[in-house]
């Protein structure tokens, strides 16, 4: 049977119960105590996992680890904490059940210098200083990890993802610039585990996982840890890509994930620590520029608000309500909202403007708001979504329903008509099933060379600008009806 990419949302990642190969793990609970050790802790460290489980750590590590999660840190890299065939780095990450996770790596010198490191970045207002930080931001990734592939993966407000951003070696094949990729192509449950992580490091893809034993048998939860198994699915995915070793910074602006920084590589490739932390203070300070940048834009939309629906304010108190100043505010909402046409009802009275929605197509999409029962809802394709919806020029709405009164509430529709899109994918998003790997039975696509849609049926999509001004209008409105 195969395994679609939807069901990867149901995958307990973080209970894996395996690491990869390229460190050790130990999981300590809030005493010291060792209550999970990877397989490898004896080849690797000479540790026998029998004599760890259940044993303190050694008594000069759990001083240092135990000090410092006491003063509150949560994540810290101790250098050269451990000799144990070779000097060790040690990542500390608390979890947020009282347990800690050690990852254990080589230290390894690195003989080059590290390139500068820019003063932390002034808040930003122009969208032209913060893709220039960017691009900076992603050759300086490039040049710190040699990976063959760095990009700027942006997350959409549909939840799709989108290449905007591109630095490459010039013997790599293909460009994915400007591609876009279904939103199944990195699950809510993997977007949750990098809002906990500052990096996520796979090494080799194809590198057998290493078993993590436990004093029970339960798995320990590896949320915080970089060392957690690759998922057989991703395995398979990045395989199809033809990349060996991956690398991602989440890009995390208001405690949410808005993009990776992706980094690809054809063949097996492992950071040190060192390297790893001073690639994620240049995304750090990428997303400080572009978090200021975002919110000096929201801070202006926010701030003309006010002078931007005065006129209708002004006719809602000369006309007394939105009926009575139909003819003044529908061709104003339309204008504000670049839209087709507008529609409004309230108990008997249907009052339209323009191209908008009149007779089954209004009946269609009564029933189907009423059902939803939210105070606003945005489809950008309603003969696909909408339940025998019937043929008609508006494609897409944005419903408002204004008032408290849930029996007689107002209800305005926002229309627009369909706008044929080319979008450009990286593989068609349609076939995530294209070969059957008869081991695991797993079928993610194959392909990700460019393919382009021609979008039929869908009107300009609704964007998050638009939902606030529409928010906005239904907060004027409501006041008006009470």
């Amino acid at each position: 049977m195969l395994v679609s990419l939807a069901q990867c949302e149901h995958e307990q990642l973080h209970l894996s119960g395996a690491i990869q190969p390229h460190g050790v793990l130990l999981v300590i609970n809030n005493l010291g105590t060792v209550t999970h050790c990877s397989a490898n802790s004896e080849p690797v460290l000479g540790w026998a996992v029998p004599t760890v489980l259940g044993a303190p750590l050694t008594e000069a590590l759990r001083e240092v680890v135990m000090a410092r999660l006491h003063a509150g840190e949560r994540r810290f890299v101790l250098d050269r904490a451990l000799n144990c065939n070779g000097e060790r780095d040690v990542l500390v990450s608390a979890g947020s059940d009282q347990t800690c996770t050690l990852e254990i790596y080589p230290h390894q010198s690195r003989s080059t210098v590290l390139p500068h490191q820019p003063d932390l970045l002034t808040p930003q207002q122009h969208a032209h200083e913060v893709q220039r930080i960017q691009q900076q931001m992603l050759e300086d990734v490039a040049a710190l990890t040699d990976f063959e592939r760095v990009m700027m993966y942006q997350f959409r407000d549909d939840g799709d993802g989108e290449v905007v951003a591109e630095v490459r070696q010039p013997d790599v094949y293909g460009r994915y610039r400007g591609l876009r990729f279904p939103a199944s192509d990195v699950p809510q449950i993997a977007r949750a585990l990098y809002l906990k992580n500052p990096w996520r490091l796979i090494p080799d893809a194809q590198a057998q996982a290493v078993p993590v034993m436990g004093i029970h048998t339960d798995a320990p939860d590896l949320s915080y840890c970089d060392l957690r198994s690759v998922s057989p699915m991703h395995q398979i995915y990045l395989g199809n890509m033809g990349v060996r070793a991956s690398l991602s910074f989440p890009v995390v602006v208001n405690e949410s994930l808005v993009a990776l920084v992706a980094c690809h590589h054809s063949a097996p490739k492992t950071l040190t620590t060192q390297v790893l932390q001073a690639c994620r203070v240049r995304v750090s300070n990428f997303t400080f520029a572009y978090a200021s940048y975002r919110a000096h834009q929201r801070m202006r939309l926010v701030d003309g608000l006010h002078s931007r629906f005065n006129g209708i304010r002004l006719a809602l108190q000369r006309d007394g309500d939105v009926a009575s100043a139909w003819e003044t505010i529908a061709p104003w909402v339309v204008r504000e909202f670049d839209l087709h046409g507008v529609t409004l009802c309230r108990g008997d009275t249907v009052l339209h403007h323009g191209v908008a929605l009149q007779g089954p197509a209004l009946e269609t999409v009564e029933s189907w708001f009423e059902v939803r029962g939210e105070i606003m809802v945005s489809e950008e394709s309603l003969s696909r979504h909408v339940l025998d919806f019937p043929l008609t020029e508006v494609a897409g709405v944005t419903a408002l329903r204004i008032g408290t009164d849930a029996v007689h509430a107002t209800r305005l529709y926002l229309c627009r008509c369909e706008l044929v899109q080319e979008i450009a994918w990286g593989g068609n998003p349609e076939k995530p099933v294209e070969f059957n790997d008869g081991k695991l039975g797993i079928a993610p696509r194959r392909s990700f060379e460019k393919w382009v849609e021609k979008r039929h049926g869908y009107c300009r999509p609704w964007d998050n600008t638009t939902r606030l001004l529409a928010l906005k209008l239904r907060e004027l409105l409501t006041n008006v009806h009470g």
